[in-house]
């Protein structure tokens, strides 16, 4: 989409000092709407990104979630030629005459910091251009629909006509999600707080529960415990087995919304193809495994005849593409992204279909697990991308990790062995010692109190220190370490 500059007002945005930004959106009034609008968010969110200077343009390329940004400040005089990195945060824009001078920071080539630095210029074009919003997995469906709801609805803090046609539809029903279930209470948006697109849903499916839940959480009347209350069981509850459609239902049209937009490794072709090469190797590494389906979806079925009523386990394997953000700018454009391995299992009966990875996380199943490899430049080894594709095979079919396994994707180094004994031995210690001190303490105010012949020593003398140290220290030492050992081989698999 390409804008260029035409006299019109600008528009307002709320989450900035009013006064500054009316500055600033009166500065910018002959640049038009859109660019006013896009030149103020860089500005006013403190945004960062590239930056090219020629003879006679500065041209800045800034990555949002979904969208790159390029302004081009025309007709520039003031900077050197060469690439920086700016920093728009604390940046201003004046008018003198009938040019615009735009002061801000950047690092140049030799990661020199330049402060307040200025150049002139008389017009500015833009480019904007938007690609599929691919959330980040954190381990948590509802997370990941209420963060991917979030990164779309952001688009609109650069441009005003930045959705396409199954988004605008979406866009009351994003809104509630943006809040659900974490923040409803805490919902700032007047078009959200009622969550009435999402009510529907739940009564569509006759999910009475729900309704009565989010309908006490809205209800401004009661207090605030109330409505936290019934906001914690919410949460709580959505993780049931027949709460599963209605998630894949909202990730669907989430999706759906999203597939006329090309990826961004579509839009960088100097990334796209070592990514296909990273795609056919993790392919291939894969079915060596015995894991059968097309990228990025991967299955592997065994049949499970530990009890009568389940017939198969499935594993599944899911990979997450994720461009780097534009934060990390020791890295040259296009030269960084994570594949993002998320992994589960479902123990099916024989009248249950096979879902996605997702569904691996409703019900009794064992959850996904997400792994994080990053991938840097032309470093996409076939070596590296076999390890974490051995390691997401472990990790969904909860096979133990080696030790080396576990220090590549950040786990604990310690055996089982090795952490049940240090908190066996220190947490007992540690908590027998403090019980000791707190019955010593006792005794002192009894005999303050009470007093006793003899004296305190005497008093002392006759409770048995050295059981009570080791009984406390016992207990708690073996209770404290089976619950972390146990905790800790289910974080392993």
């Amino acid at each position: 989409m390409k804008k260029t500059h035409k006299a019109d007002s600008s528009t307002e945005k709320a989450f900035c000092p009013k006064a500054y930004y009316e500055e600033l959106k009166s500065t910018l009034s002959d640049f038009g709407d859109e660019i006013s609008y896009a030149v103020l968010s860089l500005i006013m969110g403190h945004e960062i990104g590239h930056g090219a200077i020629s003879e006679n343009t500065v041209k800045f390329e800034i990555q949002g979630a979904c969208y790159i940004l390029e302004l081009s400040f025309n007709k520039t005089y003031g900077l050197p030629i060469g690439d920086i990195y700016a920093y728009f945060g604390g940046a201003d824009i004046k008018k003198q005459g009938e040019e615009y001078v735009l002061s801000f920071d950047y690092e140049d080539s030799k990661d020199e910091f330049v402060p307040e630095a200025q150049f002139c210029f008389s017009d500015i074009t833009m480019n904007i251009s938007f690609f599929r919003c691919d959330c980040y997995y954190y381990a948590s469906p509802w997370a990941y629909i209420q963060n991917t709801a979030h990164l779309i609805l952001s688009k609109s803090e650069v441009c005003k006509s930045c959705f396409n046609d199954e988004e605008k539809a979406l866009l009351p029903l994003l809104k509630e999600l943006s809040f659900f279930p974490d923040n409803m209470v805490n919902c700032q948006d007047d078009t959200a707080e009622e969550f009435t697109h999402l009510i529907t849903r739940f009564e569509r499916y006759s999910f009475d529960e729900l309704v009565t839940l989010t309908n006490t959480i809205t209800d401004k009347s009661l207090n605030d415990r109330k409505r936290n209350k019934a906001q914690a069981k919410l949460k709580a509850l959505i993780w049931k087995k027949k709460y599963e459609p209605l998630w894949q239902e909202l990730y669907a049209l989430i999706l759906h919304s999203q597939e006329g937009y090309p990826t961004f490794f579509e839009l960088d072709k100097n990334v796209s193809s070592r990514l296909l090469q990273a795609r056919g190797n993790i392919q291939k590494r894969l079915e060596l495994h015995g894991y059968a389906g097309k990228y990025p979806h991967f299955t592997k079925t065994e049949a499970d005849r530990s009890k009568a009523d389940i017939k198969r386990t499935v594993y599944h394997i899911f990979c997450n593409e994720i461009p780097l953000s534009d934060w990390d700018h020791t890295k040259s454009k296009g030269e960084s992204f994570i594949v993002q391995f998320i992994c589960g299992k479902q123990t099916l009966r024989a009248e249950e279909l096979t879902g996605n990875v997702f569904s691996c996380a409703f019900g009794k199943s064992l959850g996904t697990l997400p792994l994080e490899p990053v991938y840097e430049g032309t470093d996409v080894k076939k070596s590296t991308l076999e390890r974490y594709a051995d390691i997401a095979t472990k990790r969904a079919e909860g096979k133990r990790l080696t030790k080396e396994e576990r220090k590549e994707i950040g786990a604990s180094s310690l055996s089982l062995v090795q952490l049940f004994l240090m908190l066996f031995v220190f947490g007992g210690a540690f908590f027998g010692a403090c019980m000791t001190v707190a019955f010593f303490a006792m005794l002192i105010l009894f005999w303050l109190i009470d007093g006793a012949e003899g004296g305190f020593i005497a008093l002392a003398k006759d409770y048995p220190w050295l059981q009570i140290f080791l009984g406390c220290g016992l207990s708690f030492g073996g209770i404290i370490s089976i619950v972390f050992t146990v905790a800790a081989k289910k974080k392993s698999r």
